[in-house]
C-alpha cells in the first residue's frame, strides 16, 4: 500500500505519491504500490491534546479537537474504510 499527496491544493492533477512511499518492482516483478490512498495532510480526531502524538506534534493540532499528519499510518485507515464498506 502507498500513499499520495495532494500537494496542499483542491486540485487533482497535482496529486502524485508521496516521497515516503513505496514504488518500484517487488522481487517478483511486481509494480508497488499495488493501492494508494490520501497519506498527506490527513486530518483526524485527537483524543486529547496531552496526547504523545499531540505533545510531539503540538504545530499540527487544528482547532484543539484534530490533527494533521501524514504517513502510510495515516492512509491504512482511509483503505480501511473502504474495505468495511
Amino acid at each position: 500500500m502507498g500513499a499520495t499527496d495532494d500537494r496542499g491544493t483542491p486540485l487533482t492533477a497535482d496529486d502524485e505519491l508521496a516521497k515516503f512511499s513505496s514504488y518500484g518492482r517487488t522481487a517478483d516483478g511486481l509494480a508497488k504500490p499495488d493501492l494508494v490512498a490520501p497519506g498527506r495532510h490527513i486530518i483526524s480526531t485527537l483524543s486529547s491534546t496531552s496526547d504523545p502524538l499531540a505533545v510531539e506534534f503540538r504545530k499540527n493540532i487544528v482547532d484543539q479537537h484534530y490533527i494533521s499528519l501524514s504517513g502510510t499510518s495515516a492512509s491504512a485507515p482511509v483503505v480501511s474504510g473502504v474495505v468495511a464498506q
